[in-house]
């Protein structure tokens, strides 16, 4: 139905119309799993978006981008499509949107610190920076969300904080994070989160 809706926005010379359904091809195959997918619908929808002044879709098709590039192990890819998206969220005075961008840049870092492998809670060494930047993220986006008192975005924020803690291995800090976050997550029945 997307595909068929695009086509007819196409034929009508529906630019946003088409960049929409381009962009919910996109939404769509992340959520099937086919990232591959995902980046090339969305590849398309972002320049579109951008040239017609929508800043917001262009930010948001940035931000799929970025997550869609973490999935599949690229991380550095996803560091510069999240650090876009955050540019134009902040011109754009968007909170909570900058708050997203500062956990999906936080959980990209976080990723390449471990070369992609979360199992091992281990930093490598020379990616020390990465930690500290994963680090200084999650608690720009845990000092907005509380901000503007978005708590499932809170809990969300403590998660990453302390699975970054745990990695380099300060244990009562991480401890102190993951309870709050999952109180707060069993609180606001964010059950995923809370196991």
């Amino acid at each position: 139905r997307f595909e068929n809706a695009r086509d007819r926005y196409r034929a009508l010379g529906d630019r946003k119309g088409e960049a929409d359904m381009l962009g919910n091809l996109g939404a769509l195959s992340y959520y099937l799993g086919d990232y591959e997918a995902t980046i090339r619908f969305t590849e398309q929808a972002q320049p579109m978006f951008e040239g017609m002044g929508n800043l917001a879709g262009s930010a948001r098709c940035l931000s799929n981008l970025g997550n869609s590039y973490s999935a599949l192990g690229a991380f550095t890819e996803a560091l510069a499509c999240h650090q876009l998206s955050l540019g134009i969220y902040e011109q754009l005075e968007d909170a909570s949107s900058c708050a997203d961008s500062y956990s999906n840049l936080g959980n990209a870092y976080h990723a390449l610190a471990v070369e992609g492998l979360p199992e091992l809670y281990t930093a490598t060494p020379h990616l020390a920076h990465e930690i500290a930047e994963a680090l200084r993220c999650h608690n720009e986006a845990l000092s907005i969300r509380r901000e503007i008192q978005a708590q499932s975005g809170e809990a969300i924020s403590l998660f990453g904080l302390g699975s970054a803690h745990l990695t380099i291995g300060e244990l009562d800090k991480a401890d102190q994070l993951l309870r709050e976050a999952m109180v707060l997550s069993e609180q606001l029945e964010l059950i995923r989160l809370s196991m």
